[in-house]
């Protein structure tokens, strides 16, 4: 396998005692599978990022550190894989939107929590949160909830080409199987003209001319900015029609995996665990 492999940890400090060996599990997974440089990212806010005790969890820092991590990878001009814990799915999902990235392949989220467990944590639980984030080597406050992201929000607006997996256990508590159930739920707001599209028009006899001048539509439109768009073309309506039909195709870049009986932390090797993040 000729790709690297970034892991965006979750709250807790990947090096603390409480969650070193769920990243060493993942770590080693990955060096079986024949990545050539894995990095395991930190937040400002983690003990292990620099000790500073004045920082805290928070978005703003978090997607900052992210955006260099990930220009980084680019940098070496080879295809690379993420693979995200819990907040760090947030970190990532909103990264996608602040920067352009050529090498990124795959995306795995494992167990994205709903915005409401922030807000249980860090609103209604806040100084019970504080003191269980200090012993997992992290400082947070409630400037860690205001400068969240929902998941739901950052899924919903998805709309890259990579392949995006969203894996959970059924006994994660934050991230629930009903929580999944509500993600797949949601409406896609945008859809993309891609190659496929334009072949499928191409073989439903479509004219080469009509699909050559939606080459410059390759790119992400709401629906009615694509309906004006497609009004400039001279197409039929029943054209226009199948180009629509094929436009708002299910998005198929989201996979969904499930792991029975698997919780928010894995603490020993899980083949099933393994497959949902890599295969």
């Amino acid at each position: 396998m000729n790709k690297n492999l970034i892991i965006f940890p979750g709250g807790g400090d990947p090096e603390n005692t409480k969650y070193n060996k769920v990243y060493s599990l993942i770590e080693n997974e990955a060096k079986k599978r024949n990545y050539n440089e894995i990095f395991i990212a930190k937040w400002p806010g983690h003990k292990s990022f620099n000790d500073n005790a004045k920082e805290v969890i928070k978005m703003d820092t978090s997607l900052e550190n992210a955006i260099l991590y990930l220009n980084e990878f680019e940098k070496k001009g080879k295809k690379y894989d993420v693979i995200c814990r819990s907040y760090g799915c947030s970190v990532l999902m909103a990264a996608l939107n602040n920067t352009s990235l050529n090498n990124l392949d795959r995306i795995v989220l494992w167990g994205p929590p709903a915005h409401h467990v922030f807000y249980e944590m860090y609103v209604i639980n806040l100084e019970e949160t504080k003191k269980e984030a200090y012993l997992k080597g992290a400082n947070v406050n409630f400037d860690s909830f205001l400068s969240s992201i929902p998941i739901e929000y950052l899924i919903k607006e998805y709309n890259k080409k990579n392949l995006l997996i969203i894996a959970y256990g059924t006994e994660d508590k934050f991230c629930t199987p009903d929580f999944v159930k509500f993600l797949k739920s949601l409406p896609k707001k945008y859809f993309t003209i891609t190659d496929n599209i334009i072949n499928n028009l191409k073989k439903a006899g479509v004219d080469e001319k009509i699909t050559e001048s939606l080459k410059p539509l390759n790119k992400d439109f709401n629906k009615k900015n694509f309906e004006e768009e497609l009004s400039n073309l001279k197409i039929s309506n029943e054209q226009k029609e199948l180009v629509m039909k094929h436009a708002l195709t299910k998005n198929e870049n989201i996979s969904f995996r499930e792991v029975i009986g698997c919780p928010h932390e894995i603490e020993e090797e899980n083949e099933f665990y393994f497959k949902a993040l890599f295969e």
